[in-house]
């Protein structure tokens, strides 16, 4: 009997030792479905099909860190590991959420597998994909359409339906339409800053589509957020990665305006300026208090994408030709703000404070201690001083499209401000 009861602790406490990943478990994340399986020395391993094809990895619980884990191939399984950049993964149980955030050595946040609720794959990502294009639109003849859940209305009439074609169970953005003259047939939907690209698509002898002559524009309304599902929909699909890195910074950003952030960056001024919802507070104090879990996730992949080389991403936003503008030029105010720098070995995070007033300090995350500076700008570089020490300065490289730092040695410092 004592045995029988000592093998049920253990059972029990097997399934404690996987921090709220359990044997049996769903996982999506874009169209695919993992389930988790715990095994005896307290490893899980993953395994998913695509295309016919098994993908598997495994989690190696961290025991120095609560809920972290260190991601490898599953040497059990004869599946390929997708997730090979992110080593270090983590386990998040909150607002409702279950969720395991997978980072990169440098503290990127690459992809989310959500079990928070179990659903086909390829459901749940066409329900995300017609959760981003619905909205109210202004089309080349001047009137307004309101894409809705498979239906298209005029002037508040339905007037269309549609149907999203997946191609092997992945979205593919096209939309076959059929009631609308000007709009039947399938057509290619691209998100954009202003609204949609639809572009005409027929179908090869293998399925797959290609674009034809004709594209016709959809103009989203600014009574709402251009991307407001971005502060409710976890966005662990691939469909934004497909944006220009410059719509991907103003949808970034467009989270924070919903809680009335205040800008200082010219061009974001002059972009939610313009929208008839931005409400800007007076101080952007407690606005990162109030961002829910899905909102600062999701700022965190968007700005992985743009820090991603643009030979390794896939882009279908169209580049037109648009006005050059001249390099900004870096001044105090725009510099204003946090970088931090997560070490590759992820014990610490080391943190720089640029302030507006020409005063800086440095310090490590979570210590007592802190050294001031104050610093000068040189065209891309920044100059930092220590107060009250005759020592050399520190320079820095600052790259405005990943909104870095980078020392001599290499260190790179990333912007926590949402600018």
């Amino acid at each position: 009997m004592k045995k029988i009861v000592f093998m049920m602790l253990a059972l029990v406490g097997l399934t404690a030792s996987a921090q709220g990943i359990k044997s049996g478990s769903k996982w999506n994340i874009s169209n695919l479905v993992y389930e988790a399986k715990v095994n005896i020395d307290k490893t899980i391993t993953f395994t998913a099909m695509a295309e016919g094809e098994e993908l598997a990895f495994r989690l190696t619980p961290n025991y120095s860190k609560k809920n972290e884990y260190v991601l490898t191939e599953e040497l059990n399984a004869d599946g390929f590991n997708p997730f090979s950049k992110t080593p270090r993964a983590k386990y998040i149980e909150k607002e409702g959420w279950k969720l395991i955030c997978l980072y990169d050595l440098k503290g990127n946040l690459h992809n989310v597998l959500d079990g928070s609720f179990f659903g086909d794959g390829e459901k749940v990502a066409m329900g995300k994909w017609m959760e981003q294009i619905m909205g109210k639109y202004i089309d080349s003849y001047g009137d307004t359409l309101e894409i809705g859940h498979e239906t298209i209305y005029e002037k508040g009439v339905a007037r269309a339906e549609y149907k999203n074609i997946a191609f092997n169970g992945t979205v593919t953005g096209v939309l076959r339409i059929s009631g609308l003259t000007d709009l039947e047939g399938m057509w290619e939907a691209v998100q954009t800053l202003d609204g949609l690209r639809l572009f005409e698509v027929e179908q090869d002898e293998y399925g797959m589509f290609k674009r034809k002559n004709q594209q016709k524009t959809l103009s989203w309304v600014n009574t709402e957020p251009r991307f407001g599902y971005a502060n409710r929909v976890l966005l662990n699909d691939k469909q934004f990665r497909k944006m220009k890195k410059s719509t991907l910074r103003v949808m970034r950003n467009s989270i924070l305006a919903k809680h009335g952030y205040m800008f200082s960056s010219r061009d974001l001024v002059d972009y939610f300026g313009n929208q008839p919802w931005f409400s800007p507070r007076p101080s952007n104090d407690d606005v990162n208090d109030e961002l829910s879990l899905v909102e600062r996730l999701n700022i965190e992949l968007i700005k992985c994408e743009e820090a991603t080389a643009d030979k390794d991403r896939y882009v279908t936003e169209p580049y037109l030709a648009e006005p050059q503008e001249e390099a900004s030029e870096l001044t105090y105010a725009n510099m204003n703000g946090v970088y931090d720098s997560l070490d590759e070995n992820m014990n610490s995070v080391s943190r720089i404070s640029l302030n507006a007033d020409g005063t800086a300090s440095w310090c490590m995350v979570g210590s007592l201690n802190y050294t001031e500076y104050t610093y000068r700008i040189e065209g891309n570089t920044i100059c930092m001083k220590a107060k009250g020490v005759d020592s050399e300065e520190e320079c820095y490289e600052y790259d405005s499209d990943t909104r870095t730092l980078k020392n001599e040695q290499g260190a790179v410092y990333y912007r926590q401000v949402a600018e």
